[in-house]
C-alpha cells in the first residue's frame, strides 16, 4: 500500500534517494575481517556518499555500535561542516 501511494521507496541512487528524502535508514553489512573486528569499509562509504549528496537538513538512521558511531560521526562531519549543515548522531 505505501509504494502503491508513493509513500515508500527503494533505490540504489544515493544522491536521489538523499534528497528527495528527509530520513535516510542506512543498511549495510559490516562483514567481519581476518582479526574479528567489524570490516567499516562499506557503512563508512554510504555515509559519506549521503553527506555529500545533502541539500537540506536529513534525519540519518544507521544502527551500529557506540565505537562504530564515533568513527561515522567523523565520516558525516567533514562534508556536512564545509556546508555549514548539523548532524546528530544518538549511541545505540
Amino acid at each position: 500500500m505505501n509504494i502503491m501511494e508513493e509513500r515508500l521507496e527503494f533505490t540504489t541512487d544515493t544522491t536521489v534517494a538523499t534528497q528527495l528524502s528527509d530520513l535516510i535508514i542506512l543498511v549495510v553489512g559490516t562483514p567481519s575481517l581476518p582479526t574479528g573486528e567489524a570490516n567499516l569499509t562499506y557503512i563508512e562509504k554510504a555515509t559519506s556518499d549521503v553527506a555529500i549528496a545533502m541539500n537540506d537538513h536529513k534525519v540519518i538512521a544507521i544502527m551500529v555500535s557506540v565505537e562504530t558511531n564515533h568513527r561515522i560521526q567523523g565520516v558525516l562531519k567533514r562534508p556536512i561542516l564545509i556546508d555549514g549543515r548539523n548532524m546528530f548522531c544518538s549511541e545505540e
